[in-house]
């Protein structure tokens, strides 16, 4: 008796791990299992007619309009009697769509200065829990599928989570945009440049560390460092207070967002043309 004991059917594993999986009350889902997924059957017809041979990582980083629209993925597999669903979140898509509804807020409050630094913060959240995904998904789907992607990071395949928590943010992008797009990565120098300041602008407010009061009245001569390293589009508040104040502007909250969804787009389109490059030397 109980969830510990061995199961009745002879598999010679307990309950709980064998026909208990199946013991819990009906669960009626909100999604039509009776056929294939639309949009994997499109992208894969959509890879076959490029002459690629999907993957699941195929589809996992194809680049899509759609697809800034996704929540989840899931994984469904039919039981004797039941059906089993796991559900892996598209954190990265929402923090990324939680960044744009701060855009929109500051935009429509010139003066706030919370809904810019929200941006700041989710846009560099999005990139970091994007390129884990990256990492998670290389090692999962590597499990199963036949890849070929050249030089791989020495904890990837094996240990995904070491890779995600040991390596710095910028490093992760590096390795694996290199690993995985080849030659089309970085899409611009500068875009990398800007990636590299919205990290450090995200850590400055993250971790705010207190060193001395900065002098408002008369005007400081010179802007704090990390003001500095802004790009010229990046328009400041022109206001007597500290550097953050001046900072945190729609203006900062639009090019945040702007940089983050552009490490993601061209990480998904600089993959799919290396795919594309590899197949075509391969049967040439």
């Amino acid at each position: 008796l109980g969830p510990r004991a061995q199961c009745k059917c002879g598999s010679g594993k307990t309950y709980s791990d064998c026909c208990g999986k199946a013991d819990f009350e009906p669960v009626s889902l909100p999604w039509d299992l009776n056929a294939q997924s639309e949009a994997t059957a499109n992208a894969y017809a959509e890879l076959q007619t490029l002459g690629i041979k999907p993957t699941r990582l195929d589809f996992f980083f194809r680049p899509a309009r759609e697809i800034h629209n996704r929540t989840a993925w899931y994984r469904v597999a039919p039981r004797d009697g039941w059906t089993e669903v796991l559900e892996l979140p598209d954190v990265a898509n929402i923090q990324l769509r939680t960044a744009k509804l701060s855009v929109s807020a500051a935009a429509s409050n010139p003066d706030s200065i919370e809904h810019p630094l929200a941006a700041v913060i989710m846009s560099v959240c999005a990139a970091e829990a994007f390129i884990n995904q990256v990492a998670f998904f290389i090692a999962e789907v590597s499990k199963t599928d036949m890849l070929d992607l050249g030089s791989l990071p020495a904890q990837l395949p094996g240990d995904p989570l070491a890779f995600q928590r040991k390596t710095e943010l910028t490093s992760k992008w590096e390795l694996l945009g290199a690993c995985l797009c080849g030659s089309n990565w970085p899409p611009s120098p500068k875009l990398i440049s800007d990636f590299k300041t919205l990290v450090q602008l995200r850590n400055e407010f993250v971790h705010f560390k207190l060193t001395d009061y900065e002098r408002i009245v008369p005007p400081a001569t010179e802007l704090a460092s990390i003001v500095r390293s802004l790009p010229k589009e990046v328009e400041l508040r022109q206001t007597p207070h500290s550097w953050p104040f001046r900072v945190l502007t729609a203006s900062t909250a639009n090019w945040a967002v702007n940089v983050s969804s552009g490490m993601m787009d061209g990480f998904r389109k600089g993959y799919l043309a290396h795919r594309i490059s590899r197949e075509q030397k391969g049967k040439s």
